[in-house]
Protein backbone atom coordinates (compact mmCIF):
# COMPACT_ATOMS: atom_id res chain seq x y z
CA UNK A 1 0.00 0.00 0.00
CA UNK A 2 1.56 3.35 -1.02
CA UNK A 3 1.74 6.36 1.16
CA UNK A 4 -1.32 9.10 0.40
CA UNK A 5 -0.29 11.95 -1.67
CA UNK A 6 -0.53 14.21 0.40
CA UNK A 7 -0.79 17.75 -2.29
CA UNK A 8 -3.29 15.64 -3.91
CA UNK A 9 -5.08 15.64 -0.89
CA UNK A 10 -4.81 19.18 0.18
CA UNK A 11 -5.91 20.29 -3.36
CA UNK A 12 -9.52 17.68 -2.89
CA UNK A 13 -9.56 19.29 0.66
CA UNK A 14 -9.62 22.94 -0.55
CA UNK A 15 -12.15 22.10 -3.72
CA UNK A 16 -13.86 20.18 -0.96
CA UNK A 17 -14.15 23.79 1.14
CA UNK A 18 -14.07 26.36 -1.61
CA UNK A 19 -17.72 28.68 -1.82
CA UNK A 20 -18.73 27.30 2.01
CA UNK A 21 -18.79 30.79 4.36
CA UNK A 22 -20.87 28.73 7.10
CA UNK A 23 -20.24 25.61 9.72
CA UNK A 24 -18.86 24.14 12.80
CA UNK A 25 -15.47 22.72 13.29
CA UNK A 26 -16.10 20.03 15.70
CA UNK A 27 -14.06 17.58 18.11
CA UNK A 28 -15.83 14.27 19.31
CA UNK A 29 -13.62 12.18 21.96
CA UNK A 30 -14.73 8.58 22.46
CA UNK A 31 -13.90 6.22 25.87
CA UNK A 32 -12.16 4.37 23.42
CA UNK A 33 -8.32 4.39 24.66
CA UNK A 34 -5.38 2.66 22.87
CA UNK A 35 -2.61 0.67 24.75
CA UNK A 36 -0.34 2.74 22.79
CA UNK A 37 -0.62 5.76 19.95
CA UNK A 38 1.09 3.34 17.56
CA UNK A 39 -0.55 0.15 18.65
CA UNK A 40 -2.63 -1.94 15.64
CA UNK A 41 -6.20 -0.14 16.08
CA UNK A 42 -9.19 -2.45 16.78
CA UNK A 43 -10.92 -2.40 13.70
CA UNK A 44 -14.45 -3.24 14.48
CA UNK A 45 -14.10 -0.55 17.07
CA UNK A 46 -12.99 2.05 14.45
CA UNK A 47 -15.71 0.82 11.74
CA UNK A 48 -18.31 1.38 14.74
CA UNK A 49 -16.81 5.03 15.19
CA UNK A 50 -16.43 5.84 11.85
CA UNK A 51 -19.27 4.08 10.02
CA UNK A 52 -22.02 3.54 12.78
CA UNK A 53 -21.55 6.49 15.06
CA UNK A 54 -20.02 9.44 12.88
CA UNK A 55 -22.11 9.43 10.04
CA UNK A 56 -25.72 8.52 12.49
CA UNK A 57 -24.29 11.96 13.55
CA UNK A 58 -24.03 13.29 9.79
CA UNK A 59 -27.78 12.15 9.02
CA UNK A 60 -29.36 13.22 11.92
CA UNK A 61 -27.50 16.59 12.00
CA UNK A 62 -28.28 17.26 7.85
CA UNK A 63 -32.16 16.22 8.33
CA UNK A 64 -32.00 18.85 11.16
CA UNK A 65 -30.75 21.42 8.86
CA UNK A 66 -32.67 20.52 6.14
CA UNK A 67 -35.26 17.90 6.56
CA UNK A 68 -37.16 17.14 3.51
CA UNK A 69 -34.99 18.30 1.34
CA UNK A 70 -32.19 16.58 2.73
CA UNK A 71 -34.18 13.62 2.77
CA UNK A 72 -34.90 14.45 -1.33
CA UNK A 73 -30.99 14.40 -2.13
CA UNK A 74 -31.46 17.92 -2.89
CA UNK A 75 -29.27 19.97 -0.10
CA UNK A 76 -26.46 18.33 2.73
CA UNK A 77 -24.44 19.77 4.73
CA UNK A 78 -20.38 19.12 3.59
CA UNK A 79 -18.60 17.37 5.77
CA UNK A 80 -14.51 16.76 6.19
CA UNK A 81 -13.53 14.47 9.27
CA UNK A 82 -9.90 13.09 10.16
CA UNK A 83 -9.66 10.35 12.84
CA UNK A 84 -6.90 10.62 15.04
CA UNK A 85 -5.32 8.90 18.47
CA UNK A 86 -4.24 11.57 20.57
CA UNK A 87 -1.03 11.47 21.25
CA UNK A 88 -1.55 12.69 24.92
CA UNK A 89 -4.77 10.97 26.22
CA UNK A 90 -4.10 8.04 23.46
CA UNK A 91 -8.04 8.51 22.50
CA UNK A 92 -10.07 7.46 19.12
CA UNK A 93 -11.31 11.21 18.55
CA UNK A 94 -12.42 12.74 15.61
CA UNK A 95 -12.25 16.23 13.88
CA UNK A 96 -15.22 17.36 11.80
CA UNK A 97 -15.70 20.46 9.47
CA UNK A 98 -19.47 20.62 8.98
CA UNK A 99 -20.02 23.02 6.04
CA UNK A 100 -22.73 25.10 4.79
CA UNK A 101 -23.72 27.95 3.05
CA UNK A 102 -25.79 29.62 5.04
CA UNK A 103 -29.16 28.19 3.51
CA UNK A 104 -30.10 25.70 6.43
CA UNK A 105 -32.25 28.29 8.39
CA UNK A 106 -30.51 27.53 11.84
CA UNK A 107 -28.43 29.43 13.10
CA UNK A 108 -24.85 28.35 14.76
CA UNK A 109 -25.98 27.94 18.17
CA UNK A 110 -28.83 26.04 17.16
CA UNK A 111 -27.01 23.51 15.20
CA UNK A 112 -24.18 23.58 17.93
CA UNK A 113 -26.65 22.36 20.58
CA UNK A 114 -28.52 19.88 18.32
CA UNK A 115 -24.91 18.34 17.50
CA UNK A 116 -24.22 18.71 21.38
CA UNK A 117 -26.87 16.73 22.53
CA UNK A 118 -26.37 14.04 19.66
CA UNK A 119 -23.14 13.41 20.65
CA UNK A 120 -23.77 12.77 24.14
CA UNK A 121 -26.73 9.73 22.91
CA UNK A 122 -24.76 8.66 20.31
CA UNK A 123 -21.31 8.52 21.58
CA UNK A 124 -22.40 8.16 25.00
CA UNK A 125 -19.71 11.09 26.32
CA UNK A 126 -20.77 14.02 28.16
CA UNK A 127 -18.65 17.16 29.86
CA UNK A 128 -16.07 19.69 28.57
CA UNK A 129 -13.64 17.47 27.41
CA UNK A 130 -16.18 15.05 25.48
CA UNK A 131 -16.42 17.27 22.76
CA UNK A 132 -15.19 20.87 21.07
CA UNK A 133 -17.47 22.92 18.85
CA UNK A 134 -16.62 26.34 17.17
CA UNK A 135 -17.54 28.51 14.05
CA UNK A 136 -16.20 28.14 10.80
CA UNK A 137 -14.03 30.50 9.80
CA UNK A 138 -12.87 30.35 6.30
CA UNK A 139 -9.67 32.34 6.96
CA UNK A 140 -8.35 29.89 8.93
CA UNK A 141 -7.13 27.21 6.83
CA UNK A 142 -9.03 24.18 8.51
CA UNK A 143 -7.60 22.13 5.35
CA UNK A 144 -3.68 22.20 6.52
CA UNK A 145 -4.47 21.13 9.50
CA UNK A 146 -6.19 17.84 7.98
CA UNK A 147 -3.24 17.47 6.05
CA UNK A 148 -0.84 17.71 9.63
CA UNK A 149 -3.18 14.84 10.58
CA UNK A 150 -3.43 12.73 8.08
CA UNK A 151 0.44 12.84 8.12
CA UNK A 152 0.56 12.18 12.17
CA UNK A 153 -2.38 9.48 11.73
CA UNK A 154 -3.14 6.07 10.92
CA UNK A 155 -1.71 6.01 7.52
CA UNK A 156 1.72 4.05 8.19
CA UNK A 157 0.58 2.18 10.84
CA UNK A 158 -2.98 0.67 10.08
CA UNK A 159 -2.76 0.95 6.43
CA UNK A 160 -5.97 3.09 6.18
CA UNK A 161 -6.48 6.64 5.27
CA UNK A 162 -8.24 9.07 7.88
CA UNK A 163 -9.47 11.85 6.32
CA UNK A 164 -12.92 11.31 4.54
CA UNK A 165 -14.66 13.81 2.42
CA UNK A 166 -18.58 13.44 2.47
Amino acid sequence: MSAPNLELLKRQIEQHVNGFNQGLFVTIDTWHVQKHQHAQIDIKRLYEFTNKQLGELCKRTNKFCYGRSFQRNENRLNVITAIEIGESTERLHAHCMVLHQGNTGRSFEQISDFVIKNCEMIFKVRGENAYKIVPYNPEIYWEQYFVKETQKMFYLHNGFMNIDLH
